[in-house]
């Protein structure tokens, strides 16, 4: 083990809980984004974009919906656009290969989502 691992443990403060009124708006906001936010990446003029599908009712939580996925998937755009390309590939193989692809996004877009939901929860807490 590192010595100075003992060292950066001590000097790193421990995260505090939010506050409850906090901690209950996070929980409705993610409900919310979970359950009625559904949203697609499409390309508009050679950009990556996000359309709402369907929404929350909340444009706040709706960005963090397409913000997630835009951030999540910069990365593999490239990827994304070869397999679209391949016409080697059957429709259903590319689908299928894209969709392996894109759950490779999958833990990058959870932690986005909850850290833009706590941060718009204690936003909100604030006002």
């Amino acid at each position: 083990m590192s010595l100075f691992l003992p060292l950066l443990l001590a000097a790193t403060p421990a995260a505090t809980p939010p506050a409850p009124e906090v901690a209950n708006e996070i929980v409705v906001l993610g409900r919310k984004l979970e359950t009625r936010w559904k949203g697609h990446l499409v390309k508009t003029d050679g950009q990556l974009a996000c359309k709402t599908k369907r929404s929350t009712g909340d444009a706040a939580i709706d960005a963090i919906g397409c913000g997630a996925m835009l951030h999540c998937t910069l990365a593999i755009e490239p990827q994304m656009d070869a397999l679209a390309a391949d016409r080697a590939l059957s429709r259903r193989d590319r689908r299928r290969q894209m969709g392996t692809l894109v759950q490779t996004t999958v833990p990058c877009m959870e932690d986005y989502r909850d850290t833009a939901i706590a941060r718009l929860a204690a936003a909100r807490a604030k006002s």
